[in-house]
C-alpha cells in the first residue's frame, strides 16, 4: 500500500469515527422526541453548517456553482435528495434495532452499493482486473458481516423476548410488536439509498475541477460538493419534522428547560459536516478510486465505533452467548473486509 493511500484513509478512518459517533448523544436526550431532535441536528449538519464549510475552503464558491453545467448540478441535487430520504429513516431504523444493528446493516448495504455504482459506471475497465476483482472480495466480505450482524440482531430479541416471558407469564402481552422486523425493514430501505452521497461525489468532478480553477486547494474541493448535497438532502428532513411536530404537538418540548439539548444538537451536526468534509479529503488522496476504495472503509469505522457506543449503552446486555458470538464475528469479518478493500487500492 503506497504512502498517499495509507495516508487517505486514515483520514477516511477518522472520517468513519467521527459519523459513527454521531447519533450517540440521542440517548441523553430523552426529554424530546425524535422530531425535536432531528430537527435541530438536521438543520445544523445539513443547512447551515456546509456552507460554513464550504465558504471557508472554497475561494469563490459562487462563482464555481455558476460555471458548472447545468446537468450535473440537478444531477448533484437530485442524489441529495435521495441520500436525505435515507436519512430520515437512517434515525427511525436506528431508534428501532439501536446504534450497533442499525448502523451494521444500513451502513454494510450502503458499502455495497456506494463502491460497486462508481466501479461499474466509472472504472468498468478495472472491473475484472486485480484491483476491481480485490473490492468485490472486499464487498463481499461486508456482505457476510451484514448478514451476521442481522441473525446476531434477532437472536439477541429473541432472548431478549423469551427472558421478559418467562419473567411475566401472567402478562398479556397480545404476542411481541414486530419491531425486529419494521427495523430490518426501513434499515434495508435507508441502506439502499444511504450510498447516493457516494454517488453525487463520485460523479461531480466538474464541480470540483471548478473549485479548483478558482482557487480551492484539491483536497477541498468536494466540500462544493457537500454542500449541494447537505443542502438537498435537508429538504425530507425538514418535512417529516415538521409534519411530527405538528401531528405530535411537539413543538412545545423546545420551550422545556433543557439548555444541554441545545448543545449537544450542534454537536451532532458538528461531527457529521466534520466526518463528511475528512472523508472527501481521504478519497481524493487515494487517487481515482477513492470513493470506490475510500467508502466501504469509512461505512466499516462507522460500524465499528457505533458498536463501541451501543456496548457502553447496554445494546447488547442480557443478549444471549449467541447473538454475541454473531455479532463478534460480523466485526471480524467488518474489520478483515475493511484491509482487503485498502489492499484492493495497492494492485
Amino acid at each position: 500500500m503506497n504512502s498517499a493511500t495509507v495516508y487517505g484513509l486514515s483520514i477516511i478512518a477518522v472520517s468513519g469515527i467521527l459519523q459513527g459517533s454521531v447519533l450517540s448523544p440521542m440517548k441523553y436526550l430523552r426529554k424530546w422526541p425524535f422530531e425535536n431532535i432531528w430537527l435541530l441536528y438536521s438543520t445544523y449538519a445539513y443547512l447551515v453548517l456546509p456552507w460554513v464549510f464550504a465558504l471557508a475552503t472554497i475561494p469563490h464558491l459562487i462563482s464555481t456553482f455558476e460555471h458548472t453545467s447545468t446537468a450535473t448540478m440537478e444531477r448533484t441535487l437530485l442524489f441529495g435528495v435521495g441520500w436525505g430520504l435515507a436519512v430520515v429513516t437512517f434515525g427511525l431504523g436506528c431508534e428501532l434495532l439501536g446504534l450497533a444493528i442499525g448502523y451494521a446493516i444500513i451502513l454494510g448495504l450502503g458499502a455495497c452499493v456506494g463502491s460497486l455504482v462508481p466501479l461499474i459506471g466509472q472504472h468498468r475497465d478495472q472491473l475484472f482486473r486485480r484491483a476491481g476483482l480485490g473490492t468485490i472480495a472486499g464487498v463481499a466480505l461486508l456482505v457476510v458481516g451484514v448478514i451476521l450482524f442481522s441473525i446476531a440482531g434477532k437472536k439477541r430479541d429473541d432472548f431478549r423476548l423469551r427472558s421478559e416471558s418467562d419473567s411475566s407469564k401472567n402478562n398479556d402481552q397480545g404476542g411481541a410488536k414486530p419491531t425486529f422486523v419494521l427495523g430490518l425493514v426501513i434499515c434495508v430501505a435507508c441502506g439502499v439509498l444511504s450510498p447516493l452521497i457516494n454517488i453525487a461525489f463520485a460523479y461531480a468532478k466538474e464541480i470540483q475541477d471548478q473549485a479548483i480553477f478558482f482557487g480551492a486547494a484539491p483536497a477541498n474541493s468536494a466540500n462544493a460538493v457537500w454542500v449541494l448535497v447537505a443542502n438537498a438532502g435537508y429538504l425530507p428532513s425538514l418535512c417529516y419534522c415538521i409534519l411530527l411536530l405538528k401531528r405530535n404537538e411537539s413543538w412545545k418540548r423546545f420551550s422545556w428547560k433543557t439548555e444541554p439539548y441545545w448543545f449537544l444538537t450542534p454537536l451532532m451536526g458538528l461531527m457529521w459536516i466534520s466526518g463528511t468534509v475528512l472523508y472527501g479529503m481521504g478519497a481524493i488522496r487515494i487517487g481515482q478510486l477513492g470513493p470506490t476504495i475510500g467508502w466501504p472503509v469509512v461505512m466499516s469505522m462507522m460500524v465499528l465505533t457505533a458498536n463501541f457506543w451501543g456496548l457502553l449503552g447496554g445494546e447488547w446486555r442480557g443478549a444471549g452467548g449467541t447473538a454475541i458470538r454473531l455479532a463478534t464475528s460480523g466485526l471480524v469479518t467488518l474489520i478483515v473486509a475493511m484491509f482487503v478493500l485498502g489492499w484492493s487500492n495497492s494492485l
